[in-house]
């Protein structure tokens, strides 16, 4: 299965803008072991999702961790927004 990776603002410096991951022997993934296997490949992905805040989109929507992955799916992984009125 192949999911998409889109990464916004601190996590491009650690992801690049987007990757595509092959997942081998696997029609569907959790959101949560998805991020897993991420935080294994790149280590300081690890750091930076213990230090702050994040969001993960699936398809542009918010999902919660549980969420079922299957291949072609694009999920967005970003930062709050922040800034004032």
């Amino acid at each position: 299965m192949n999911i998409r990776v889109k990464a916004f603002s601190v996590f491009t410096d650690i992801l690049g803008k987007e990757l595509i991951l092959e997942i081998p022997g696997r029609e569907t993934i959790s959101l949560e072991d998805l991020i897993d296997l991420l935080t294994k490949k790149y280590s300081e992905l690890s750091k930076l999702l213990n230090k702050i805040e994040y969001i993960l989109l699936v398809n542009g929507k918010r999902v919660d961790k549980k969420y079922i992955l299957h291949s072609g799916d694009e999920v967005a992984i970003l930062p709050p927004a922040s800034g004032g009125l």
